[in-house]
């Protein structure tokens, strides 16, 4: 399939810079330390641009993804992932425009690049395989899946648009390695799934490093 021979060796690219920024030594981190939540817990409240840049992006994720369903996992995995891969590519402009650390900055262009390419990619697809069909009382295969990404985005902004991003991109990613993980387990369509696993293998690894990095800013 195109798309994986085009982002495999990108993403190969990105594994070693994911090696050289983070800590030789560091592990993903299960839970934020006590300095960032004490840190939340004081700036929670602050206001900022792009405080309201990603409240913005994350209500029009949010809208964006309700779709009707068609009872097909392999079309409702490309409805609602589209808009939630725009919402990554948003998350990671608003970065780019406010953050001040560069190693978000060149993670977030490989972001952009990866996620836009894929959207791309879906957009095709269902322009050929969907129909438009809905089918009233259809199965959700990803419903639960996005309901617990939109619970863990509900994060207490602090005003740095670099903590807020990864806070957020967390679960966001999350979301899209559940749902890569449904549509394998569920869906059919021999160019979707290579899709999914590409989904599911490298939004994994760029979870552990936005982990890592949490860490480390907090060590700081």
């Amino acid at each position: 399939m195109f798309l994986r021979a085009l982002i495999s060796p990108a993403f190969l690219g990105l594994s070693l810079g994911v090696l050289l920024f983070s800590n030789a030594h560091g592990e993903p981190a299960k839970h934020e330390s006590t300095h960032v939540k004490a840190h939340h817990r004081h700036a929670g409240t602050a206001t900022s641009e792009s405080t309201r840049a990603y409240k913005v992006a994350m209500e029009a994720m949010h809208k964006n993804m309700a779709q009707p369903l068609s009872g097909n996992a392999n079309v409702d995995f490309a409805r609602q992932m589209i808009p939630h891969h725009q919402a990554a590519v948003d998350m990671a402009k608003i970065q780019l425009q406010y953050g001040q650390d560069e190693r978000l900055k060149s993670f977030n262009r490989w972001v952009i690049f990866a996620q836009e390419m894929e959207i791309r990619f879906m957009k095709h697809w269902l322009h050929r395989r969907d129909n438009g069909a809905v089918l009233h009382g259809a199965k959700d295969y990803y419903g639960a899946a996005m309901e617990a990404m939109h619970h863990g985005m509900m994060i207490d902004y602090t005003g740095d648009a670099d903590v807020d991003y990864v806070r957020g991109m967390i679960p966001h990613h999350q979301g899209a390695v559940d749902m890569a993980s449904l549509l394998m387990a569920h869906g059919s369509d021999p160019d979707l799934k290579p899709l999914a696993n590409d989904v599911f293998g490298t939004q994994t690894q760029e979870i552990a490093w936005m982990q890592r990095w949490l860490t480390q800013r907090a060590a700081k």
